[in-house]
C-alpha cells in the first residue's frame, strides 16, 4: 500500500498537475499546507513527503485555482438525491466513493466559489481554500475508490454546472444579506446594518438597500450576468436585470454598483459565452477531421463532453452550419446521423502502385501467421490494469530487437524494475538485451520523431498535462502522422467490462490490428478486434488465445490461436 500512494501521489502531482500534500486517517493535514494554496510542490517535495516522514500517508488535493479542482462532496444518500434533482441530464465527470458511503464529484474550478458546507441537504463544496481526499487514500471505515465508469482516467472533468452554481451563489451562508437604513454605502454615522433573512419582507419595501458581504459584490454581479446569458435570455433583457440588482445592492463598507459596472460585467459574461461556443465549435470540427464515414450525434456529445440540454444545442447547430458548408451530410432517415464527405481524394493511375512489402516484425504467439504489419502501421494491446501488458511489450522487445532498431517508452514502469523483470528472463543473458529506454520522454510524437523508421513499443498511451481521456484517439493519429517506415506497437488502458480501450471506439480507427486481453482466470485471454491486413483466406477477426504469465515476464500459451466460440 505503501508503494501504491507513493506512485498515486506522484501521479496526481506530474500528470493531473494537482498539488497535493499527505494527510492522516483522521483527514487532517500532516504539514503546514497554506502555502500550497499558491504554489503546487515540486515533484521531488512530493516524493520525500511519501517516501520519507509520511510514508503511506493519505493523499490530499488541494481544490481551488491551484489544481483547476472544485470537488462537490455528497454525505448520505439523500444528498445524492437532492443533488440528482438539479443535476443536468448525461452529466458525466470523475466520481470516487469515500468510506461513509458518499461521493466526491470532481469539476473544473469555478472562479469565485469557495467552500459551502450544506449549500444542498448533505452536499458540501470544496473549492478555494479547501482540500478533498483523493483515492487510493483509506481510513479506519474503508477506501476512496473511483467509482465504476467514472475514474479520472475514464471521463474528462466536467465545468461545473450551472444549476450547482446558481443554489451556491443562493446559499445564505457564503452570501449573506443585508439590510441598511439611510444612504447606503456612504459610512454616514446615522446608518445601521441589519442582517435579515433572504424571504424578509424588508428586501421588497422601497427604504432598504441590500448589502452583500465585503469581495463578493464583483463575483456576483459577473455570475449573475453570466448566468442569465446562459440561460438563452436576450441581451437587453439581461442589462434591464442586471441594472436594478446593480441599483439595490452594494457592498458592506463600500459603494453602490455603478451602472457602468453592470454593463461591464454583461459584456463580460458575452464574451465567455462566444469563446465557449467558438471552442466547442472547434471541438466539432475536430472530432469530424478524424472521424471515418458515418457518426451519430450522440456520439459528438461524448467527444465535446457535452451534457446539458443548451450546449447539445449548440453542438446540432453547429452541425447545421457544417452541413451547409458541406463538410458533412445527413446520412439515412435516422435523426442524429451524418456522413462525412471526403473532398480530398488523390487519384493515382493503377498501373504506377508499386506491391509494398510487409515488415517481419514478429508478435507474441505468433500471431503474424494470420496479420501483416505494414511499414507505418500501429499494433494495439488493451488491457485492464494488472492482467499483463508490460509483459506483453517486453515479448515485443524479446522478439524484434535482434532485427529491428527497438525503443521501449515507458509511462508505468522505470529503469530499475524493468532491468528486474528482463532479468528473470533466463533463455537471454541480461547483456544480450538491446533496446533503448526511456520512462521520461514529454510527448509521445516526440518519441516517435526520434527514429521514424524503428520499432517502438509504448507502454502504455495515457493523458498528459491537461490532455482528456477523449484525446487518446487523437494522440494515436500523431503518432501514426509521425511513423514512416517504423512500426508502434503500444499498450492501452481499458475497463475490464469493455472491448475497447479508454477513449472510446474511435480508438480502433487507426491501428492496423488491435488485441484486447482480458483476465479468464486461472489463465489470461488475448482476442482479436480488428485485423486490417490478414495473410490468410481467413479473416483472423475474433481469434482467440488462453495463456499464462509467469514471472512477470514468460508467456506461456495454453493451446492455439482458434476462432471465438
Amino acid at each position: 500500500m505503501t508503494e501504491q500512494m507513493l506512485k498515486a501521489a506522484r501521479w496526481y502531482r506530474k500528470d493531473r498537475h494537482f498539488a497535493v500534500i499527505p494527510v492522516g486517517e483522521d483527514k487532517r493535514p500532516l504539514i503546514k499546507w497554506q502555502q500550497y494554496q499558491t504554489e503546487k510542490p515540486s515533484l521531488e517535495q512530493v516524493e520525500e513527503w511519501w517516501s520519507g516522514k509520511f510514508k503511506g500517508a493519505n493523499i490530499g488535493i488541494i481544490t481551488g485555482a491551484i489544481s483547476n479542482l472544485t470537488v462537490v462532496d455528497i454525505d448520505s444518500e439523500q444528498g445524492r438525491e437532492a443533488l440528482e434533482e438539479i443535476t443536468p441530464e448525461a452529466m458525466l465527470t470523475p466520481t470516487a466513493s469515500s468510506p461513509s458511503g458518499g461521493e466526491h464529484r470532481y469539476f473544473k474550478y469555478e472562479e469565485g466559489i469557495g467552500n459551502a458546507v450544506r449549500f444542498l441537504s448533505d452536499c458540501d463544496v470544496r473549492s478555494e481554500g479547501g482540500y478533498i481526499i483523493a483515492p487510493p487514500s483509506e481510513n479506519g471505515r474503508g477506501k476512496y475508490a473511483w467509482k465504476e465508469g467514472l475514474s479520472i482516467l475514464e471521463v474528462a472533468i466536467s465545468a461545473l454546472p450551472e444549476a450547482y452554481i446558481s443554489a451556491l451563489s443562493s446559499f445564505n451562508r457564503d452570501y449573506s444579506i443585508y439590510t441598511i437604513e439611510g444612504d447606503a454605502g456612504k459610512g454616514e454615522s446615522s446608518t445601521t446594518i441589519h442582517e435579515v433573512s433572504k424571504s424578509s419582507p424588508s428586501l421588497s419595501t422601497g427604504v432598504h438597500k441590500s448589502l452583500i458581504p465585503h469581495g463578493k459584490r464583483d463575483v456576483m454581479l459577473f455570475h449573475l450576468a453570466n448566468y442569465l446569458v446562459k440561460s438563452g435570455m436576450s441581451v437587453p433583457e439581461v442589462q434591464t436585470y442586471l441594472l436594478l440588482f446593480a441599483s439595490n445592492c452594494c457592498e458592506v463598507g463600500g459603494e453602490q454598483f455603478t451602472d457602468q459596472e453592470a454593463m461591464l460585467k454583461v459584456k463580460s459574461a458575452l464574451q465567455r459565452a462566444e469563446v465557449r461556443t467558438r471552442n466547442l465549435a472547434e471541438d466539432v470540427r475536430e472530432f469530424i477531421e478524424d472521424a471515418n464515414g458515418v457518426f451519430m450525434s450522440t456520439e459528438v456529445h461524448k467527444y465535446t463532453q457535452v451534457s446539458t440540454r443548451k450546449e447539445k444545442k449548440n453542438v446540432s447547430e453547429i452541425l447545421r452550419r457544417l452541413v451547409e458548408e458541406g463538410i458533412i451530410e445527413r446520412h439515412g432517415s435516422k435523426n442524429g446521423c451524418f456522413r462525412k464527405i471526403n473532398k480530398s481524394l488523390s487519384l493515382v493511375n493503377f498501373a504506377d502502385i508499386e506491391e509494398g512489402e510487409p515488415t517481419d516484425i514478429r508478435l507474441p504467439f505468433a500471431l503474424e501467421r494470420y496479420v501483416e504489419v505494414q511499414p507505418g502501421d500501429i499494433v494495439t494491446y488493451s488491457a485492464p490494469p494488472n492482467v499483463g501488458k508490460t509483459a506483453i511489450m517486453i515479448e515485443c522487445v524479446k522478439l524484434n530487437m535482434r532485427k529491428y532498431k527497438t525503443y521501449y517508452w515507458s509511462t508505468e514502469i522505470g529503469q530499475r524494475n524493468i532491468r528486474k523483470r528482463i532479468a528473470k528472463q533466463d533463455q537471454i543473458p541480461l547483456n544480450k538485451w538491446n533496446f533503448e529506454f526511456s520512462d521520461d520522454f514529454g510527448d509521445y510524437k516526440d518519441a516517435i520523431k526520434q527514429d521514424p523508421d524503428g520499432l517502438h513499443i509504448i507502454d502504455y498511451v495515457e493523458m498528459k498535462g491537461d490532455q482528456q481521456v477523449y484525446e487518446i484517439p487523437k494522440i494515436l493519429t500523431s503518432i501514426h502522422d509521425e511513423l514512416k517506415n517504423g512500426v508502434a506497437i503500444i499498450a492501452m488502458q481499458m475497463n475490464k467490462d469493455k472491448d475497447h480501450s479508454f477513449g472510446g471506439q474511435q480508438t480502433l480507427a487507426k491501428p492496423s490490428l488491435a488485441v484486447m486481453i482480458k483476465s479468464d482466470f486461472p489463465s489470461s485471454k488475448m482476442t482479436v478486434l480488428k485485423a486490417k491486413n490478414h495473410r490468410t483466406d481467413e479473416n483472423p477477426y475474433r481469434f482467440q488465445m488462453c495463456f499464462k504469465i509467469v514471472q512477470g515476464i514468460k508467456l506461456i500459451p495454453e493451446g492455439t490461436w482458434e476462432p471465438e466460440i
